[in-house]
């Protein structure tokens, strides 16, 4: 072997890893397999349910984030037929719909510190994110849920973004709120990830809406656009 040829075995060898064989473990005690790479992500529900979404990674940025929450648009009629045609593709049909898991937990304090019982939202359609402070592909999601509780929060829409990493207390998703547009709706941490588990939920960015009958209608995994997170609300009043 050649001196060269030593050198390049040794650059090898010592090369940094891709991000993706670096990415931290999504362990948070759900009793399943380890998600070890956060920006893959796995099917939950009815797998292939919501159309693809962009993974887009966004930097932190409270002025890109309060503009993101300020630009909540009010969809006309015929962007609601759009938004109402794409829904009815997305969500599950009335028939397959399985009854959602109870939840009883406490909303932040820097909220109101009020209990959160998904059994007194019936009439309500209820979106939930999963998710954690330092989750960079959680960071669009959060800006569009910001943007969806303005928009529709007066037709009875709510949303809960809870924090199911274990190791971060109220002030990081705190300052999660604060980053990602200070969104007035619901957040709570996930104590013991007894919500997640009930879910089945195998990895950050996975987002369930619950119907006005308290019925799981939709579930993903993986980031979701606004225009989709608003189409199966339409297809859910």
């Amino acid at each position: 072997m050649t001196r060269q040829q030593r050198r390049r075995r040794q650059a090898g060898r010592t090369a940094p890893r891709s991000a993706s064989s670096r990415a931290l473990p999504f362990a948070v005690g759900l009793g399943v397999a380890t998600v070890v790479a956060l920006i893959v992500v796995f099917a939950f529900g009815r797998g292939g349910a919501s159309e693809p979404t962009a993974a887009a990674v966004i930097q932190p940025s409270s002025g890109s984030a309060q503009a993101a929450s300020r630009a909540s648009p009010t969809p006309t009629s015929m962007r609601q037929a759009e938004l109402l045609a794409l829904g009815q593709r997305l969500v599950l049909p009335a028939g397959e719909r399985e009854g959602a898991a109870a939840i009883r937990l406490s909303t932040a304090s820097f909220g109101d510190g009020s209990v959160f019982d998904l059994a007194q939202e019936r009439g309500n359609v209820v979106v939930i994110f999963f998710m954690a402070a330092w989750c960079t592909t959680c960071f669009p999601e959060a800006q569009a849920l910001a943007q969806i509780h303005e928009t529709y929060a007066e037709q009875g829409v709510r949303v809960l973004i809870l924090d199911v990493d274990t190791t971060e207390d109220e002030a990081d998703l705190a300052d999660f709120r604060q980053q990602t547009g200070n969104g007035e709706h619901l957040w709570a941490m996930d104590v013991a990830v007894a919500v997640a588990q009930s879910y089945r939920v195998l990895s950050l960015d996975t987002t369930i809406f619950i119907d006005r009958e308290g019925r799981v209608a939709y579930s993903d995994g993986s980031p979701t656009s606004y225009d989709v997170l608003a189409a199966v609300i339409e297809a859910l009043l």
